[in-house]
């Protein structure tokens, strides 16, 4: 049992450094693609997953926020606007920062599909993460990051809602 246990727990640890080091996004899509490369400080937010930046519509890839006048619950049954409020944690996030974009083609509304970063986090991890956004891909990284802040009850997952892509269907 302890030989099983001695090579379990190490075999366990590199695999899930494994997953992290294979799997990140910007890095992991580069082995796929050469993507197109944009930065600029003219930036403004669309809503909570898309940005307009120097004049290029950018849909953030892999996540799904919350649309304008989708009303969700928070712990104490109240409703309020969580597209609103997806729009405005991403309108703080990157309000005054440089951003850069590595693009990879277009969605079927002809918006480009970007990852991209301030000068401290990676945008579309962190809308997930703090709960503000939903993972939309099978992305690792994206998916984990979604547990956490489902586990943390952080963002919208604090209280109740509808997924915006059901939300879309019934509006």
């Amino acid at each position: 049992m302890r030989r099983f246990v001695r090579w379990t727990v190490p075999c366990a640890l590199l695999g899930i450094v494994f997953l992290f080091v294979f799997n990140l996004p910007p890095d992991s899509l580069d082995l796929l693609a050469f993507p197109e490369r944009m930065q600029a400080r003219d930036i403004r937010v669309v809503d909570g997953d898309t940005i307009h930046l120097h004049g290029t519509r950018i849909r953030l890839l892999g996540i799904d926020a919350p649309e304008s006048g989708q009303i969700c619950h928070d712990k104490t049954a109240r409703p309020f606007d969580c597209g609103a409020a997806a729009t405005a944690a991403l309108g703080a996030l990157v309000a005054g920062e440089e951003i850069s974009c590595r693009l990879y083609g277009h969605d079927r509304w002809h918006r480009r599909l970007g990852v991209c970063r301030t000068s401290g986090s990676e945008i579309n991890r962190f809308m997930v993460a703090t709960g503000m956004a939903y993972a939309r891909s099978e992305l690792p990284v994206l998916q984990i990051a979604e547990t956490i802040a489902w586990l943390g009850g952080r963002g919208f997952w604090e209280g109740s809602f509808t997924s915006p892509q059901l939300w879309r269907r019934s509006h």
